[in-house]
């Protein structure tokens, strides 16, 4: 991340090179999918790809659809819901209460 380890030796590419391979998981490099015919890139210490099971799913009962990493659901379950409040919260709030509050307040103190 900071420049150290050895990089991915394609042509152009300043990635870093994983799992003891020459190249990033965009140029081949990494443990693949061991899923028939298919040479996907690993996720979540699993032997398959996102596509084929690897990874988190979802959480809610019945729903076998690949979930976010931090929520642990799938968007349709609230997955992209339980990040948004936060960034939104934090912009929402301080341009509607400038204008109205902030004149208000800098007035009465």
């Amino acid at each position: 991340a900071h420049g150290g380890g050895k990089r991915c030796e394609h042509e152009g590419c300043s990635k870093s090179a994983l799992d003891g391979t020459r190249h990033c998981t965009t140029h081949g490099g990494g443990k693949r999918c061991q899923y028939a015919e298919c040479g996907k890139a690993v996720v979540g210490g699993s032997p398959f790809c996102k596509a084929h099971g690897g990874g988190y799913r979802c959480l809610q009962e019945g729903c076998t659809t690949p979930a976010l990493r931090r929520t642990r659901h799938c968007p349709a379950h609230g997955g992209e819901e339980a990040r948004k409040p936060a960034e939104e919260g934090s912009a929402e709030p301080a341009p509607a209460s400038a204008p109205s509050d902030g004149a208000g307040a800098s007035g009465g103190r």
